[in-house]
């Protein structure tokens, strides 16, 4: 049975990384899509393009959502796009079984040994990669607690949504995808996905980092400038990890009795073991380093903090690995939210560094 997650109750995600937007289109009919000779089932088919086929748009307008010969297939309200392909087949495919650029994101640097992403429904590409090994990020309401748990995930392509809303969203139906968690019962914050299996047994359960009722948007441990904490940390033989939040204040018009002030927020990890001690610049690792910045008191508020979400060794090197949760900032309609993980590793000089490993951003499909 495939059960509902968290963000399927409280958040329609689609994952997005201020990337130019593809001018192409994917098939996503399990079964391949029909290649047609004229805008309608009526007209001759040319051949079969396979899922996940690219298709170049081929209209004068160039790369379109909509057209005006549109039909209903499967329940899909979608419309006849002129299409060509890699091979020189020119002809036109239905939009209810195409999605926007490409299905995943693709694998860098960031996202290729580990994936992390949000179950539920998506309409831009997904982070995901079906020959990983998945993990759901499970939330114990009662414990406070977060741990990993083993879970099969799938893809569906069968959403059918309001043709209203379709056109409001500028997508076609194919646009939807579900990532889903089938045979699963339990609250589902956030998946994880490794190349290599983990052992879970050696993944003690953390602390959910909230010290306040459970909701979904105040999951984690906020960060606030000039505050410390540290981290409970048992397999470092006495070593000492604290996160500090740090304001930078900056000069930009220096106006006789009214000055112009930039706020710039930092985020520090100090590292401290024997003689050895880190400072770590999170906020660079993170690549925002100005994500938190104004001059008005609003920023201050704990929706526009960083949070620390999860803390566990994943790789096994007996320092903690680091998952931040950094909020919608946006003073307009819309807005998205991030998840960023951190892999600890070890310095030639005995010390710690941290870098990114993974990264999702989430945002509405359909705007406000």
């Amino acid at each position: 049975m495939k059960m509902p997650s968290l963000f399927v109750l409280l958040l329609i995600a689609s994952t997005s990384f201020c990337q130019e937007e593809e001018q192409y289109y994917t098939v996503v009919a399990p079964s391949g899509l029909s290649l047609r000779d004229g805008p309608g089932l009526e007209h001759n088919r040319i051949s079969a393009l396979p899922f996940g086929t690219q298709v170049d748009p081929n209209s004068e307008e160039g790369f379109i959502y909509w057209s005006e010969d549109q039909d209903t297939i499967d329940q899909r309200v979608g419309s006849w796009l002129p299409v060509a392909t890699e091979s020189g087949e020119e002809g036109y495919l239905f939009s209810g079984y195409l999605k926007n650029g490409p299905l995943f994101i693709p694998s860098t640097e960031i996202n290729d040994e580990y994936r992390i992403e949000g179950p539920g429904l998506h309409c831009e590409p997904v982070n995901y990669d079906p020959d990983m090994h998945w993990y759901a990020f499970q939330f114990d309401m009662e414990k406070g607690e977060v741990s990993l748990q083993t879970v099969s995930t799938s893809l569906d392509f069968s959403t059918v949504l309001d043709p209203e809303e379709m056109e409001f969203a500028y997508a076609g139906a194919g646009d939807y995808v579900n990532l889903n968690i089938d045979s699963y019962d339990g609250l589902a914050l956030l998946l994880l996905g490794t190349q290599e299996q983990l052992e879970l047994d050696q993944l003690p359960t953390m602390p959910a980092h909230t010290d306040r009722e459970f909701l979904y948007g105040y999951w984690g441990r906020t960060l606030y400038p000039y505050e410390k904490h540290s981290l409970e940390w048992s397999q470092g033989q006495g070593a000492i990890y604290v996160l500090e939040g740090e304001e930078e204040l900056r000069v930009l018009t220096d106006t006789p009795n009214a000055p112009e002030i930039q706020r710039i927020y930092q985020l520090q990890l100090r590292y401290y073991y024997g003689r050895n001690r880190s400072r770590i610049n999170l906020t660079k690792v993170l690549g925002l380093e100005e994500w938190f910045s104004g001059e008005h008191q609003y920023d201050f508020l704990p929706m526009y903090h960083p949070r620390l979400t999860w803390h566990g060794d994943l790789n096994a090197d007996g320092h903690p690995d680091l998952l931040f949760y950094l909020p919608n900032t946006s003073e307009c309609c819309g807005g998205f939210e991030e998840y960023h993980l951190l892999m600890s590793e070890e310095t030639e000089d005995d010390g710690l560094n941290y870098r990114k490993v993974a990264e999702t951003r989430l945002s509405p499909c359909f705007g406000c």
